[in-house]
C-alpha cells in the first residue's frame, strides 16, 4: 500500500509540465526511493512503462503529437494501471 502511494505520488510529478527539468532520481527520493534502479523497476512493473516514457508520452499527449513519431494517433493517454494491481 505504500510503495503504491509512493509510485502514485511519483507518477504525478513525472506528468506534471512545470517539473519535466526535475531529475527523475531527484522526484524517486523525494518520494522514498532510494535507489533510482529499484524505483525504475517498480514503476515499470506498476504502469507497464519506464517512468522516462510515461514523462516523454506524456508531454507529447500535451503538445498533441502521437505517441511514436511514425503513428497517426494523436491520443495518447498517460494513464497508469498500477490503481487496478497491488503492488
Amino acid at each position: 500500500m505504500i510503495r503504491r502511494r509512493r509510485l502514485e505520488h511519483c507518477r504525478a510529478h513525472l506528468l506534471r509540465p512545470e517539473l519535466r527539468c526535475r531529475p527523475l532520481h531527484s522526484i524517486a527520493i523525494s518520494w522514498g526511493f532510494t535507489r533510482e534502479d529499484v524505483f525504475g523497476r517498480a514503476f515499470r512493473d506498476a504502469c507497464g512503462m519506464s517512468p522516462r516514457d510515461s514523462r516523454q508520452s506524456a508531454a507529447r499527449a500535451v503538445a498533441g503529437l502521437p505517441r511514436d513519431p511514425g503513428q497517426n494517433d494523436t491520443t495518447v493517454s498517460p494513464s497508469c494501471p498500477h490503481d487496478e494491481r497491488r503492488l
